[in-house]
């Protein structure tokens, strides 16, 4: 085995990651509206101990295509900090995987972060990926449960506001833009 000596692959991972980030950022394509690809997000405030579901809609359109397709979702929250800590963080939230993933057809992407780097911040993202083709029924939702971790050090009782972003994508079906729109009851802006 070539590598660190005494198994320390994992500090080294962390401190990589550190100086280089998770990845890079391509602004257009996340601004971008396209039909192949839909993106929506949730607000919410979580008290101490408390877990909240957002329920994501899937598009029909996806059923039985043998494609790639991915579901990410990005998790950002406010806290309070405590000066002189390590962790200065007083409140951890935590984005649970999915359990109809495997019926969605999807898994968690290997070269994502490892849940111990997405615990030491106050944002983070998680990335589901397949090609299998993905068993969607006509009103089917993935439940995507935020849960706030007890807190450490001294309790914080206040609520935390949070911001959860989450996209459904399967590049080359049109009309998976349209069917979760509609799904969603959004109107299209009038000019006024």
């Amino acid at each position: 085995i070539i590598g660190p000596v005494g198994g320390h692959h994992s500090h080294i991972k962390d401190n990589i990651r550190r100086f280089l980030g998770f990845g890079y950022v391509d602004a257009e394509d996340a601004v971008a509206c396209a039909e192949d690809r839909a993106t929506f997000w949730a607000v919410g405030e979580l008290s101490r101990d408390r877990v909240t579901t957002v329920r994501v809609p899937i598009p029909a359109v996806m059923s039985g295509q043998a494609r790639p397709h991915s579901l990410s979702a990005t998790l950002a929250w406010f806290t309070p900090v405590q000066p002189g800590r390590k962790s200065y963080r007083s409140v951890r939230l935590k984005l649970l995987d999915p359990a109809e993933a495997g019926t969605l057809g999807v898994s968690p992407r290997s070269l994502q972060p490892d849940g111990n780097q997405t615990n030491r911040g106050t944002i983070f993202m998680r990335c589901w990926e397949g090609d299998k083709a993905p068993v969607v029924g006509p009103d089917m939702t993935i439940d995507l449960v935020v849960q706030r971790d007890p807190d450490p050090g001294t309790p914080i009782d206040e609520a935390v506001p949070f911001g959860l972003a989450v996209t459904v994508a399967m590049p080359g079906i049109v009309g998976l833009y349209t069917q979760v729109a509609q799904r969603l009851g959004i109107a299209p802006r009038q000019p006024v």
